[in-house]
């Protein structure tokens, strides 16, 4: 699941693949009615509450993703 730090905000904001080298592949949403969307992401789309992403990257570069689930991400400069 998306930590809560990272909801609201867009892929790009969060940025794991310049960050940690994590690309991510999938977005799995739920749905309104019940059930779940599975979605491939772009820069732009915005992680909710309950999203959970499916991810690819080094042994490495996901283990620094795990140590991150409890910091925030750094603040983007315009």
């Amino acid at each position: 699941m998306a930590p809560h730090h990272v909801t609201g905000r867009s892929l790009r904001e969060i940025s794991l693949r310049e960050r940690i080298g994590v690309q991510i592949l999938l977005v799995r949403s739920r749905k309104s009615g019940g059930g779940t969307r599975l979605r491939v992401p772009h820069s732009e789309d915005i992680l909710v509450e309950g999203d959970a992403v499916i991810v690819a990257g080094t042994k490495d570069a996901l283990d620094r993703l795990d140590s991150l689930g409890a910091q925030p991400p750094p603040k983007i400069r315009a």
